[in-house]
């Protein structure tokens, strides 16, 4: 409960500094902005550490994952392309360049983002220490 807790908190601190907004009205669920501040993700292999199942996060917490893995560029590449990206190369060259997608480097919590080339998703790791 904690760390889930202290995720929240840091999510909400890295994307709301110096900003407002109205609140939401009761009922619905909102989520900060995840900020990205970097054009590059490592390669996911299993030794990096296990991949989150966000779906086991609060709400809130998968919608800010949610904001980060950019299944819908993925998924318009593959049709426009007919297949998905090869390789990370390629992933970073047809997804990430023309969208001007930037990732969120730092995740508290001992969490990182990187790119599954074989499932051909951005996915949620915790990595060992």
């Amino acid at each position: 409960m904690q760390l889930r807790n202290l995720i929240l908190v840091a999510f909400v601190l890295l994307s709301c500094h110096g900003c407002t907004k109205p609140q939401a009205p009761v009922g619905e669920v909102t989520a900060p902005i995840v900020r990205g501040d970097s054009t590059d993700l490592p390669i996911y292999i299993e030794a990096s550490g296990p991949q989150i199942d966000i779906k086991k996060f609060p709400t809130d917490i998968q919608v800010m994952f949610k904001q980060v893995e950019h299944t819908e560029e993925i998924e318009a590449y593959n049709k426009a392309n007919g297949h998905y990206p090869a390789d990370y190369a390629e992933f970073k060259s047809g997804i990430i360049e023309p969208n001007n997608i930037q990732f969120p480097s730092n995740l508290p919590g001992g969490f990182q983002l990187q790119y599954d080339e074989a499932n051909h998703k951005v996915v949620v790791v915790k990595k060992k220490k």
